[in-house]
């Protein structure tokens, strides 16, 4: 059996992840080649980790480093994905999601060629709202699709709703190497005091991670901080925000002009320092809107140790967040609710929060890379057999019309 795996860029969390799904494969006899569609213009371009290759995998770079995604028109990518679908005659195509340009191109190269399609996918209706028109589309082209890969029993209503069988819905995309963050954490807080005179930060803090955009909410997190402050009758934690983007100015203003004390910006860093991170915080805060369709970074504080505040809005809160056990959940548009959940955390006793830090790492266990291997390998051996055509001929036009797009936010 020949598996291809197109998807828009492979880098960070997927090398972890298709080192054990090729293990898997390869028991099984089959291949796998990969196709990465960009490695310039796509929300991983702060990494400096430009050559995702893993040993025993094919894998092909479709353009150049240099060639931003967003410049090329969707038909020239459309072909080069067909192209290479056509030269490697791939039994399974496994793909990112039908708004993608791989994702369009899998679903509709499968059909005319009646080869199985997996479509792996971790948005669900309420993070994009979508006229009766686009759902109507998106079930034209859902009912193509032989399986859908989805992170968690949260998720799987919306596509059950775009018209996929549940029992052809498999779970446990969104997972990192638990092992390596744990591991990397665990060396850190060895030197915990050396560290903190590094980076220049207090003792004790709550941690925030990833890009500085409207949909991460970092307004709400800061002005329920603020409250924090003002209302903790105890030396009062710090706040430190890793990463960077295009509201990062605005962020550093809104703390100048509102006299915060505490609140702490470093940029961007790899997962190897941001690890020291995670070993000197005591616990990580989210406070996304919806169209955060998971919240990777919670899987890596979690595995780490950490409790987590966690909005309720983000993909992850309803399946790794257990309240009072290992964290709490907050709406976003309400930060006297994040502050409250800020000083109950910082109330607790050191045990009580090792504790939490124990139930987060046991909870994230349940979704290791292993879990991601199998469950997937189940949706190709699943999809394999299949040998047909389009549903109909007009879901062939609206497939073969669509080439994809491409919007990182």
């Amino acid at each position: 059996m020949r598996v291809v795996l197109a998807h828009i860029d492979l880098r960070l969390y997927w090398k972890a992840r298709l080192k054990v799904l090729l293990g898997l494969l390869k028991s099984k006899g089959a291949s796998l080649t990969v196709i990465q569609t960009a490695t310039s213009g796509t929300l991983y371009d702060f990494t400096n980790e430009l050559d995702s290759k893993v040993e025993g995998i094919e894998w092909i770079h479709l353009f150049r480093k240099e060639d931003k995604i967003c410049d090329i028109p969707p038909r020239t990518i459309a072909k080069a994905l067909w192209d290479r679908f056509e030269s490697i005659e791939p039994d399974v195509i496994v793909a990112d999601p039908i708004s993608f340009y791989s994702g369009a191109t899998a679903v509709r190269w499968c059909r005319y060629r009646r080869k199985g399609v997996v479509i792996m996918d971790d948005s669900r209706a309420v993070d994009v709202p979508r006229s009766w028109l686009v759902n109507h589309i998106k079930r034209r082209f859902y009912r193509n699709v032989d399986a859908m890969f989805v992170p968690a029993p949260s998720h799987v209503q919306s596509y059950v709703n775009w018209g996929i069988p549940k029992n052809r819905i498999f779970i446990g995309l969104d997972v990192v190497d638990n092992n390596f963050f744990a591991e990397r954490a665990l060396a850190a807080k060895t030197h915990l005091d050396n560290l903190r005179i590094r980076y220049e930060l207090p003792h004790r803090f709550f941690l925030g991670v990833g890009r500085q955009v409207p949909k991460k909410n970092w307004g709400t997190l800061i002005s329920g901080y603020k409250q924090y402050r003002d209302a903790t009758t105890i030396r009062p934690w710090g706040l430190v925000l890793v990463g960077d983007g295009p509201e990062r100015k605005s962020l550093e203003n809104m703390v100048l002009e509102n006299a915060i004390q505490g609140v702490h910006f470093r940029p961007f860093c790899d997962q190897e320092k941001l690890c020291e991170y995670y070993a000197m915080a005591e616990c990580l805060v989210l406070a996304s809107y919806y169209g955060e369709t998971w919240g990777l970074v919670v899987n890596e504080a979690m595995a780490c140790g950490l409790p987590v505040l966690i909005s309720e809005n983000c993909g992850c809160a309803q399946t790794l967040v257990r309240q009072d056990q290992n964290g709490w959940t907050f709406s976003p548009d309400h930060p006297e609710e994040l502050t409250e959940a800020m000083l109950r955390l910082s109330s607790l006793s050191e045990p009580e929060r090792q504790a939490m830090g124990q139930k987060s790492r046991e909870i994230v266990s349940k979704w290791s890379l292993e879990r991601f291997s199998w469950q997937l390998m189940r949706a190709i051996e699943l999809s394999k057999g299949e040998s047909r055509g389009f549903y109909s001929f007009l879901d062939s036009l609206i497939i073969r019309f669509w080439k994809g797009r491409y919007n990182p936010s």
